[in-house]
């Protein structure tokens, strides 16, 4: 089980920085977070949580495919 998790370690990682901008950014968006709520500042959030959310789900697909293809070989 400990050489599973250890394969998904950027995977867990990168879920954990998207939850973590997620909170960041929601504080924010109501105006109780570290970062003053301007137009620039969560425009710059919202980028940031969506590079972050296609970083996971392309780790995710590449992670699948990887032991799709070598489950079937």
């Amino acid at each position: 089980m400990f050489k599973i998790i250890k394969n998904f370690n950027w995977i867990i990682l990168s879920s954990f920085l998207c939850i973590f901008m997620g909170i960041v950014t929601f504080l924010t968006f109501i105006n109780e977070g570290f970062v003053p709520l301007t137009d620039q500042n969560l425009q710059n959030l919202l980028i940031i949580d969506i590079f972050l959310l296609l970083l996971f789900f392309t780790l995710i697909f590449k992670k699948t495919k990887k032991y799709f293809k070598s489950s079937n070989s």
